[in-house]
């Protein structure tokens, strides 16, 4: 299951990312959490399905960006990129 955390006034919203959308707010980003997958097992129960926790750990992909973006290999992908994408943008273009 995974979750999106946010800052609310009042501490922290999570919300599942599943058809039923249930969220929560709490002091905290984990009790925002808990209180949602709190929900989701009372509504599971119903159906008979036991969610998977997957938490979201934001420093951590903050911190894999900013290795990418010193990588002068990915660097130069990316270039690379950009540059196929805007002839491919000029070649759509002639064609309209």
């Amino acid at each position: 299951m995974t979750f999106i955390v946010e800052p609310c006034p009042t501490g922290f919203r999570a919300t599942a990312r599943s058809a039923s959308r249930l969220c929560a707010e709490a002091k905290t980003a984990d009790e925002a959490i808990a209180a949602v997958m709190a929900k989701l097992s009372s509504q599971d129960a119903e159906v008979g399905v036991a969610p998977e926790l997957f938490k979201l750990d934001i420093d951590a992909i903050r911190q894999a960006a900013d290795a990418c973006s010193k990588n002068p290999v990915l660097r130069e992908f990316q270039m690379a990129r950009e540059q196929y994408r805007r002839e491919q943008d000029a070649l759509d273009a002639l064609e309209e």
